[in-house]
């Protein structure tokens, strides 16, 4: 872990425009505001439970974001288990700079969601976005 890494959380209401990521075989989405983005834009991720169950988190700011197999971005939280209620969601803000503060290189990024339980199934959600020079 860096120690230079600053909080990056806000919760928003949930807007969706581009293409979700799925958990096979649940209503559970991981998708951002759009998949194209300018270096240093804000990405606005969010998860949404269109299931009639609670669902698990594994942290209260669970996810991080990857260039390749690199973990470039992760905010700072506290590492306490939540729950996300039945059709309900929740949002997070990344600021577009890695830990160290840097704005991020043109490329394809991942956002990776940790744990989600869902009763006693575990999975991970993963959602891709681009960087691009012109947005």
């Amino acid at each position: 872990m860096h120690q230079s890494r600053r909080p990056i959380l806000t919760l928003s209401a949930l807007l969706l425009a581009a293409a979700p990521s799925f958990a096979q075989g649940t209503g559970v989405k991981l998708s951002t505001d759009k998949a194209v983005y300018k270096p240093g834009e804000a990405v606005k991720i969010s998860l949404t439970n269109d299931t009639a169950h609670d669902i698990g988190l594994s942290a209260q700011l669970p996810w991080s974001m990857h260039r390749g197999g690199t973990r470039v971005a992760e905010p700072i939280g506290i590492g306490i288990p939540i729950l996300l209620q039945a059709w309900a969601s929740v949002s997070w803000t990344w600021d577009g700079r890695d830990d160290g503060g840097k704005v991020v290189e043109p490329g394809t990024y991942e956002v990776r969601l940790g744990t989600i339980t869902e009763g006693a199934r575990s999975y991970e959600l993963k959602h891709q976005i681009a960087v691009t020079k012109s947005g």
